[in-house]
């Protein structure tokens, strides 16, 4: 295992992942933390609701993968 991350991410969140999605798929090394071991942050408290709308910047190519994935 490395002993160092290009990224840490504090939280599992739905921002939390999303965040740690886009810089992994820009070839960085990433670690996730997160304080409980299963879903009970806001993002559950949301129901785990996401709405990816198309916006065009830098993140819409990660949207639109994420329609084609379901």
């Amino acid at each position: 295992m490395r002993n160092h991350s290009d990224l840490l991410v504090i939280g599992s969140g739905i921002i939390g992942l999303a965040t740690a999605f886009l810089a992994h798929e820009q070839g960085r090394s990433v670690r996730v933390i997160d304080s409980d071991d299963r879903p009970v942050g806001s993002s559950i408290q949301n129901f785990g609701h996401a709405c990816f709308t198309g916006q065009a910047d830098l993140i819409q190519g990660v949207a639109d993968r994420a329609g084609r994935a379901g």
